[in-house]
């Protein structure tokens, strides 16, 4: 099986990276394809929480060895976007 990568990156906050990753998950997710959402902020994670998706760890955990396992922070599961998520 063959994936592509499609990387969103900016060093500049607040321009949108997150809710646009975010859409772009759900389209490819509603056209079928499997998806797998990371998001690299270390500290914090806006991804899970938009979605609501919290593992209890970020990767800051994984980096600074409070988490042995990068499996632990993966949420796996069929997500959709609510109708009031932008609300």
């Amino acid at each position: 099986m063959s994936g592509k990568i499609i990387s969103i990156i900016s060093n500049k906050g607040g321009v949108g990276k997150t809710l646009f990753a975010i859409e772009v998950a759900n389209f490819l997710g509603l056209m079928g394809k499997e998806v797998l959402l990371i998001d690299t902020d270390i500290n914090t994670g806006d991804v899970s929480i938009k979605l609501d998706l919290r593992t209890g760890k970020t990767l800051l955990d994984f980096f600074e060895k409070n988490e042995s396992y990068l499996d632990n922070l993966i949420i796996v599961g069929n997500y959709a976007l609510s109708n009031n998520f932008y609300d």
